[in-house]
């Protein structure tokens, strides 16, 4: 048997194979790397979506007065009508954007305004109740956007 034509045939089949492993690991390295920016532009993506709806939230609270003293009542109350025109539909227009400490405030809200269902008004508890998750949703929204802000 001659070695070197054991080593003429075992050559070019070795450096196919290094070649193809080699082709192989480029490849599937690149494909990671295109993967991880797409990722990456997606959440970035969601998280401008996410921002323009808070945005919409600050803007709406700062065109309008959301409590007040009720003279009547004889206690600062929430102006659940402009909340339900024209927070709830922003809220809602991107839920699943929403963080979750905001949802949770949100979904607070629509429970109490579920009880007003079976009552005449809203008593005193449950105006300070919506007042104080109102306020905590827009210093959430606050904090999100200076966070947003300072990684910039």
């Amino acid at each position: 048997m001659n070695w070197s034509q054991i080593f003429t045939g075992i050559l070019p089949l070795l450096g196919v194979a290094v070649g193809g492993f080699a082709t192989y690991l480029t490849q599937k390295l690149t494909l990671d790397k295109q993967l991880k920016i797409e990722r990456e532009r997606e959440r970035e993506e969601r998280n401008i979506e996410r921002l323009k709806v808070y945005s919409e939230i600050l803007k709406l609270e700062g065109e309008n007065e959301m409590q007040g003293f009720d003279t009547h009542a004889g206690y600062e109350v929430f102006y659940k009508k402009i909340y339900r025109e024209k927070f709830r539909p922003v809220f809602f227009s991107k839920f699943y954007l929403i963080d979750l400490d905001i949802v949770e405030s949100v979904r607070r809200i629509d429970n109490i305004f579920g009880v007003e269902q079976y009552i005449v008004q809203l008593d005193r508890e449950h105006e300070e109740q919506l007042i104080n998750l109102f306020n905590k949703i827009i210093s959430n929204i606050e904090k999100q956007l200076k966070d947003y802000k300072k990684s910039d």
